[in-house]
């Protein structure tokens, strides 16, 4: 709501319309988002906390979707669309440059989610082209290393789907909803998982900040409320409760 009170806080960006969900890398010092004018073009834009903006990409045709800047903010990655109908490719920039330094694209393969480890790696959950009975990997790549190098740390057991993952802020743990039903945990200091049965579906699952506990939407009956997970105890704790639909909890 517009305001002429000056103790109130400021909007760091004010522009046309934001396609897709913003974002903001641990620390939170600044913004990422999708500016749409009009359907004519898009760009990504990154906004600091003191209000100053820089169009990294600006293209006639892509469509791109859900930017995530790495911690310190050096790097986008984003879903990249060549078109409306086109498949969604992965797509890294340099936001000094706005110069492509990672991209992979999704011909005959199957891309799911993305996340930053630190300020240089990137995790992304795919099936390659000749995975045996569909398994997703969960692969990581250095952006910020030449040669590029995508390695394969952890793959999922047929049947156990990788759905929106998300790091903690030490990068020492990936959390993520395994079949809709359960809430999954890999230490990647040794690449192992430990997995939660969820009643009724979870879904966007965020660690705390300590890695302590984890927060998610849970559906149980057509409501979708926020709860809790104690990671070393497995206690589940609804926060919630009551006819609205709360969603994509965050700490």
């Amino acid at each position: 709501v517009p305001t002429t009170d000056p103790a109130a806080p400021k909007p760091i960006w004010k522009g046309y319309h934001v396609y897709s969900y913003p974002s903001a890398p641990r620390g939170g010092d600044r913004v990422v988002l999708v500016e749409d004018f009009f359907g004519w073009a898009k760009t990504i834009t990154v906004a600091d906390k003191a209000g100053a903006s820089k169009r990294v990409r600006i293209d006639p045709e892509h469509r791109f979707v859900d930017p995530r800047l790495s911690p310190g903010g050096q790097y986008v990655a984003v879903y990249d669309r060549a078109g409306p109908d086109a498949p969604a490719d992965l797509m890294v920039l340099d936001t000094g440059s706005g110069k492509e330094v990672f991209g992979f694209h999704t011909e005959n393969q199957s891309l799911g989610g993305f996340l930053w480890l630190d300020e240089r790696r990137l995790g992304f959950v795919f099936v390659p082209q000749a995975a045996a009975a569909g398994e997703q990997h969960l692969a990581v790549v250095d952006v910020g290393k030449q040669p590029l190098s995508v390695e394969h740390p952890f793959v999922a057991k047929v049947g156990e789907s990788i759905q929106m993952p998300s790091a903690s802020r030490d990068g020492k743990q990936i959390v993520y909803v395994q079949g809709g039903s359960a809430i999954a945990v890999i230490d990647t200091t040794t690449w192992s998982r430990k997995a939660f049965p969820i009643p009724g579906s979870a879904a966007w699952p965020t660690l705390s900040p300590d890695g302590a506990q984890v927060v998610f939407e849970s559906n149980r009956g057509g409501n979708t409320d926020v709860a809790a997970l104690a990671l070393a105890s497995g206690e589940l704790k609804r926060l919630t409760q009551g006819r609205g639909d709360e969603r994509l909890p965050q700490f």
